[in-house]
This record gives structure tokens, sequence and C-alpha cells, in this order.
């Protein structure tokens, strides 16, 4: 899906692939895009980079490291990459969108939830789903969690996780819920 909508959007050349995560859900199409955008170069953190060369077989010289809070200018937009460990796996961070003001945190702040509208129109649906998938998923890392989300207050303007509906005020909503309801209890 990702390729064919790169393809229908009539992308060309790509510079960069972000990968946060190593799992194969996030990861799994990087050979394949890489081979269709073969300057693209992948940027993670270390611990991801190993992963993906192990799991995935790509080649060192297709990637670029960075660290805890490093900055990499794109021109007019600057990405600052922020650790999130153990929100999930071990490699987990995620990317701020300075002048847009925008975290995407990876899978902190998920939803099990697929839907047709970009945008949630039924909060209560968005809070339950998000509820399932913390109590499901990311409760065992409830402590690292809770350290954690003190780097997403970053994000100023809104949060985009890598699935459930997006929000435009998530961080309020979302890391007060799972810091009062979930991690506290």
């Amino acid at each position: 899906l990702l390729i064919d909508n790169l393809s229908k959007a009539g992308v060309n050349k790509l510079d960069y692939v972000i990968a946060h995560h190593g799992e194969q859900d996030h990861s799994g199409s990087l050979p394949d895009i890489l081979s269709l955008y073969p300057d693209a170069k992948v940027v993670t953190n270390p611990k991801c980079k190993g992963m993906l060369m192990d799991l995935l077989g790509i080649e060192d010289n297709k990637f670029i490291t960075v660290e805890n809070g490093q900055i990499l200018s794109l021109g007019d937009k600057t990405l600052q990459f922020i650790y999130l460990p153990w929100v999930h796996w071990p490699e987990t961070m995620g990317t701020y969108l300075q002048e847009d003001k925008i975290l995407f945190p990876c899978d902190f702040f998920g939803a099990h939830l697929a839907a047709s509208r970009l945008f949630v129109d039924d909060e209560a649906t968005v809070y339950e789903a998000a509820k399932r998938y913390y109590a499901e998923i990311m409760m065992p890392f409830r402590n690292n969690i809770k350290k954690h989300l003190e780097r997403t207050k970053i994000a100023k303007k809104q949060l985009r996780s890598y699935f459930g509906y997006l929000t435009a005020d998530a961080d309020e909503k979302f890391s007060n819920l799972i810091n009062k309801k979930v991690i506290e209890k």
C-alpha cells in the first residue's frame, strides 16, 4: 500500500526513510522501498540499525544513525529524534517536526482501531481503543512509558501515532488518561 501510494503521488525520489522501530509491521517493506529509491538513506538509532541489518539484510552504507535529541534539517523543515526505549521495543524512537509542533511517537499512543476516516469524530470509541491497546501491548512497559511521558510534552500541537485516528490534541488527552487511569492504578 505504501509503495502504491508513493507511486500514485508521483514520488520519484526519496532522500530519507525514518525507521522508528525494527519490528516487521513497521519495517518489513524497507528493502522494497530502498530498491525503488536506491539513493534513500534509512535514518534511525544505532540499536534499530543493527536490528534492521540482521532482520532485513539492509547494508550498512544505507544508514544514517542519530542520537537522542539530534536534529536533521530538511531545508524548510527540521526533525528532532527522541529516544523512547522500551515503549514496546528496546530501540523505539519518535520524531518531532519542529516547525509544525507535531510528534510522531511510533507505537506510543496507538490504538487498536482501523477506520476510513482520518480524524476522530467519536472520542469515546478512540478512548476505548487506546485503552485496550495500552492494556494489551504497552502495559508490560508501563514504568518506561511513565518516564517517557515527559518527552512527549514537546508536541505542543499534535501527536501522530502509527495507527488509530488523528487528533489535534492527543497529547493532552491521551497522556493524561494513560498517566491517571492506567499507570497510577
